[in-house]
């Protein structure tokens, strides 16, 4: 996602943090950005720029909320492992980080300490159907298994590697059925 922010004598609109509460913080874009500098500019980013922004925060300024008057709202919302956090293993979650799209899809990860992604869900909710894929680390936090949607049978939040690993093999993981990367550093 491609984040603008500009100072007011740009155009913003609104103050970059209310002060009030803490809890929330918005602006508006809402003049259109200066040209790009290349001569052959994309399209997409042309239309990115004349569009007007509202973000919203929480309280560790994360974004909660986008409005876009090109592409509508997208909802953004965070827990935490009830189990703990981790501040040293690659293979326990840490944050779940729910982005719900304008058209009520959902797109979903599950991240380490290191911000990695673990597990990324695109929930299509009018059809029932996820398409999950799951990354396994080492102790350097290199991927050593990426397991795509084809391999997995789905995921369970509540065990901190999110498909329960047990002696070598994983309940979730399809054993001998869909396609799982290894890699091997030396």
């Amino acid at each position: 996602m491609l984040l603008i922010a500009r100072s007011s004598s740009d155009g913003l609109v609104g103050p970059a943090l209310n002060r009030g509460n803490g809890r929330r913080a918005s602006f508006t874009q809402k003049k259109k950005l200066p040209a790009l500098k290349k001569p052959n500019r994309d399209p997409v980013l042309q239309q990115i720029e004349t569009t007007d922004h509202t973000f919203e925060y929480d309280d560790q300024f994360r974004v909660t909320l986008e409005n876009t008057n090109a592409f509508g709202s997208y909802g953004f919302s965070y827990t935490t492992n009830p189990n703990g956090q981790s501040a040293d293993n690659f293979n326990y979650w840490n944050v779940k980080t729910v982005e719900t799209l304008p058209d009520g899809n959902q797109n979903i990860v599950y991240t380490n300490f290191q911000k990695q992604a673990m597990l990324s869900v695109f929930n299509d909710v009018s059809a029932s159907a996820k398409w999950i894929t799951y990354s396994q680390f080492n102790d350097k936090g290199y991927v050593t298994l990426k397991a795509l949607p084809s391999a997995l049978s789905g995921y369970d939040d509540t065990f901190n590697d999110l498909v329960e690993w047990d002696f070598g093999n994983a309940t979730y993981i399809k054993d001998g059925e869909g396609l799982v990367l290894t890699n091997t550093y030396g």
